[in-house]
């Protein structure tokens, strides 16, 4: 269950990514389900791909996330 999401250039390819925060609207603690694995999608050949399982050790987690802020700033 989606959370919260941002559209950024997060590798600097010049294309942009989808990034996903998860997590289970039930997280009472009982629930098996409640943590859920971030997700990270690509556009490539016209169409969006999931590269999460590509995309280092943080996706293979679970967490329960309920949003997702992005900052772009130069120093």
């Amino acid at each position: 269950l989606g959370f919260g999401t941002v559209m950024q250039d997060l590798n600097q390819d010049g294309q942009m990514e989808i990034f996903v925060a998860n997590g289970h609207i039930d997280n009472s603690g009982t629930n098996p389900d409640e943590k859920m694995a971030g997700q990270l999608f690509t556009y490539q050949n016209k169409k969006w791909h999931e590269v999460s399982s590509n995309s280092g050790d943080w996706f293979q987690k679970k967490f329960v996330s309920r949003g997702v802020t992005f900052t772009d700033f130069d120093l």
